[in-house]
């Protein structure tokens, strides 16, 4: 046991989770903005009442419809099962139950329905959102490396792209997490430079309006052809076999998915002039000859 460890007090939400679980309407504000997930979205609730008794404690609200917005300091009255969260399969692994004790929260409430009931002036969590956004908005690429794979978010004006160089279930796991982390809860697009299997699928079509796949060993995207939304795009270049060309607003980058295709770089490399790239992106780790030169051109 740890002494001084927090634990719930007797008005808290979690003395009334029921098995099986209960419907309550709970209200309380907000202590943040909620986050938003692929599946969905969460926020943590400063709970006053239960129903029509007066309550004091913490629960964390889930949502599945996340189409309104939900702000740090809005007062909000949900309906819905209460729950306890799951605790972590091993104590290196911690589940829901670790990460919500840590923030005085022993309880989870799967919403129904949820009304806003007051909206008042929050300055600094307004202030803070729009620096925030502001960020949010600027162009450019995010690049992640782990595990051999390799993934590459390209942003424009609050919206973004993926591209990943493996389309397995830990891949799109790790993309989901990537996209919303930057607080992207859908992308415009993926593109995938490995086949796909039929029950990974699933896992990657709720994280973008379309998706691009390698199939029987031809590439996800043919010569001259090009993956597009508004400010984002990615295409086939026809005089270099494999390399790829990814726009994201004025930004425009060069990708090279595997060393085959920096090979055919290498021996089709030109004197005349050459359009400048922002930056190179390799979907591989490159030897030290290659980084040397990658750096002269």
């Amino acid at each position: 046991m740890l002494w001084g460890a927090p634990t719930p007090s007797r008005a808290d939400p979690s003395r009334l989770i029921q098995t099986p679980p209960a419907v309550v309407a709970i209200s309380g504000r907000l202590l943040a903005d909620v986050r938003h997930f692929p599946s969905g979205c969460s926020g943590l609730l400063e709970v006053d009442r239960i129903e029509a008794h007066r309550a004091k404690g913490r629960t964390e609200l889930q949502l599945a419809d996340c189409s309104a917005p939900l702000l740090q300091g809005w007062g909000v009255r949900a309906v819905g099962a209460l729950r306890r969260p799951r605790p972590g399969l091993h104590p290196l692994l911690p589940g829901s139950a670790e990460r919500l004790a840590r923030q005085a929260s022993w309880s989870q409430l799967r919403v129904d329905s949820i009304e806003v009931l007051e909206r008042p002036w929050t300055p600094l969590p307004d202030l803070r959102r729009h620096v925030a956004q502001r960020l949010q908005l600027a162009d450019g690429l995010v690049a992640v490396e782990r595990f051999g794979r390799h993934w590459l978010l390209a942003r424009h004006r609050g919206r973004a792209a993926l591209v990943s160089t493996h389309g397995d279930g830990q891949a799109c796991r790790m993309a989901q997490r990537l996209a919303a982390v930057h607080g992207h809860p859908r992308l415009d697009w993926v593109m995938l430079l490995d086949p796909v299997a039929p029950d990974v699928l699933p896992c990657w079509k709720p994280l973008a309006g379309h998706v691009q796949a390698a199939q029987q060993g031809r590439p996800p995207l043919a010569a001259g052809q090009m993956l597009r939304s508004d400010g984002l795009s990615v295409h086939r270049v026809q005089q270099r076999a494999g390399t790829l060309v990814l726009q994201a607003g004025r930004q425009r980058w060069q990708l090279i998915p595997r060393p085959q295709a920096l090979w055919s770089l290498q021996e089709q490399q030109r004197s005349g002039f050459q359009r400048p790239f922002k930056g190179t992106w390799l979907g591989f780790k490159p030897s030290a000859v290659q980084r040397r030169w990658l750096l002269k051109h």
